[in-house]
């Protein structure tokens, strides 16, 4: 796992594609999703869109992001794309500040646009985990990138969980404890996973009592700003009161002398 809890894993799960009614004209051509994030891009299998019925799409990506800070924020592009040519068809700009920021699915529905209007509107489901790799510690990186559920053992674990009906994230162990009949492993597994949402539930109050403690160091900041101001005008006016004395003062000895001078 991160040992900084700055580094997360979203699943972006296209669940299905409607056309909108005006781009009948689409029907039966095939496209292709795609998700674009800072220099990297995924790509879903061709789907062939229909008239007036929402097509299942079921593709699941994985984005692994490291966040320098609490804010999670991110540019995200979605397009519907021709699935045998470069031309996009329709594009959504989103960001993942807008997504689920833990493991419970957040469904929208987005539009994809054209320079005409709304071509198709997709159900996106969203959730995140924080990362964590079977072997080795997790690295950091500037850029966001997808990985691949073959070659990645988190995703693996989430797409079975999502198109398969199969386990959570980090409860394959458990399931193969289980079927080996190894109570030892079995446990240690659960005790791992329940570790994982202890961690992830610490992490969540820290981030809370940071953003407590930024609002407390900010008003206390705009207090003192506040206070500053005050006396920054109380200054000025006894600076102001002073220099009108001074010039009474000033008035008032200049008529005394010419009072003087007619009496000589």
């Amino acid at each position: 796992r991160d040992p900084a809890g700055t580094t997360f894993l979203y699943i972006l799960y296209v669940e299905s594609l409607k056309l909108a009614p005006e781009m009948s004209d689409l029907a039966g051509q095939p496209v292709v999703c795609r998700w674009y994030v800072d220099s990297d891009n995924a790509c879903s299998e061709p789907l062939t869109l229909l008239d007036g019925e929402a097509v299942s799409a079921v593709y699941p990506a994985f984005l692994a992001v490291s966040f320098d800070g609490a804010v999670r924020s991110r540019s995200v592009t979605m397009t519907l794309s021709q699935a045998h040519g470069p031309e996009h068809l329709g594009v959504a700009s989103l960001d993942l500040s807008g997504f689920s920021v833990d493991e419970t699915f957040k469904l929208e529905s987005v539009e994809l646009l054209s320079q005409t209007g709304v071509v198709a509107i997709a159900d996106l489901h969203t959730a995140c985990q924080q990362r964590w790799l079977l072997e080795g510690p997790v690295v950091r990186h500037a850029e966001a990138f997808f990985v691949d559920p073959a070659e990645d053992a988190q995703a693996k674990h989430l797409y079975q969980h999502i198109v398969g009906g199969g386990e959570s994230a980090e409860a394959t162990e458990v399931a193969a404890a289980k079927t080996g009949g190894d109570e030892a492993a079995e446990r240690k597994a659960e005790e791992a996973l329940q570790k994982e949402r202890r961690e992830e539930e610490e992490r969540k109050e820290q981030d809370r009592r940071a953003e407590e403690e930024a609002r407390a160091r900010r008003r206390l900041e705009e207090e003192r700003e506040r206070e500053k101001q005050a006396e920054a005008l109380q200054r000025e006016r006894r600076e102001e009161d002073e220099r009108r004395d001074r010039d009474r003062r000033a008035a008032e000895e200049a008529v005394s002398s010419r009072g003087r001078g007619a009496r000589r």
